[in-house]
């Protein structure tokens, strides 16, 4: 498995905050969310709740109400295009990869798989 490190694109995403808990279907598996987390709708539709801390990165997009993008500084993260099927279970969420999507780890006990479409839209090779 070839490991390389990417760097996540400023693509312009849908973000709202997540009204009541709730389980939600993502396009790698499910995931448990909270009323203290924000609910961010991607490029194909796809939908993941992220923490307050997360969205504190995020920047509004003029012109686009409720639409928001990342800068482009962030730091790199590593990342592994699968080869077989993966499945990752953490307390209230859990990820199935296919062959072909992208595992991204962030730290020790931070890991999930992108959809193949979605990861090479929305992220770059560093460089």
């Amino acid at each position: 498995m070839l490991v390389a490190k990417y760097i996540k694109n400023p693509v312009e995403v849908k973000i709202e905050r997540v009204q009541a808990a709730s389980k939600i279907t993502t396009l790698e598996g499910s995931q448990q969310t909270n009323d203290t987390q924000y609910l961010v709708t991607g490029i194909k539709g796809e939908q993941y709740a992220i923490e307050s801390e997360v969205f504190a990165e995020y920047s509004p997009v003029d012109g686009r109400e409720g639409y928001y993008s990342k800068p482009l500084t962030q730091e790199p993260v590593w990342v592994a295009q699968l080869a077989y099927p993966i499945n990752i279970h953490r307390p209230g969420w859990e990820h199935a990869g296919k062959a072909g999507d992208y595992l991204v780890f962030k730290a020790a006990d931070d890991q999930y798989v992108i959809d193949k479409e979605v990861f090479e839209v929305t992220y770059s090779l560093a460089s």
